[in-house]
């Protein structure tokens, strides 16, 4: 009965002699991995500033709306949201009505407007002069009681410098201005 129970008492010291050494191994390990971690946040940090912002930048972003409605822009005629809400990163210029990009990326964009009843006021985004291929079709029914909001948005893969803007893409519509049309963007 002593032998049994001394074997028994040899094995579990045995046991916990191996599961120990295990964990001393397991634990090696672990500091392995820890400093392999490290290593790879300490890369990260050293390679922020490629091309993203890092956490430590303000992405850019805007929200403008219409101070006066508009009623006789010639076609190709610049939107300009002179009250701007929002201008995180100072990229929106109110004055012009432009969008410029401080480094490269996607950004989105969105913009509404309201038209007047019985009219159309159709608009597009435009990147550096050239549509993006995206319109926005604005049309006041005469068969409605309403004025008609339209919203469009836009993905655009911008360029640093590049600008952005939204045009009247038609002669003489009408748009109604104050919170009913607006102009936002931000990078993604």
């Amino acid at each position: 009965m002593q032998v049994a129970c001394l074997s028994r008492i040899l094995f579990i010291c045995l046991a916990l002699f191996v599961v120990n050494d295990a964990k001393k191994d397991q634990c090696c390990a672990n500091d392995v991995l820890h400093k392999s971690i490290n290593y790879q946040f300490d890369l990260i940090d050293e390679n922020a500033g490629c091309g993203r912002a890092s956490s430590g930048e303000d992405k850019t972003a805007f929200l403008a709306r219409l101070e006066k409605n508009l009623s006789s822009l010639s076609k190709h005629s610049t939107l300009i949201f002179q009250t701007v809400l929002t201008n995180v990163g100072d990229g929106y210029n109110p004055s012009h009505g432009v969008f410029t990009s401080k480094r490269k990326g996607a950004y989105f964009f969105s913009w509404t407007t309201l038209t007047k009843i019985g009219n159309m006021f159709p608009t597009e985004i435009v990147l550096n002069g050239n549509q993006v291929g995206v319109r926005n079709h604005g049309y006041g029914n005469r068969h409605s009681d309403h004025n008609q909001p339209s919203t469009q948005n836009a993905v655009v893969a911008m360029q640093k410098g590049d600008r952005v803007w939204i045009r009247a893409s038609i002669d003489n519509g009408y748009c109604f201005a104050d919170q009913w049309t607006s102009f936002s963007g931000f990078e993604t």
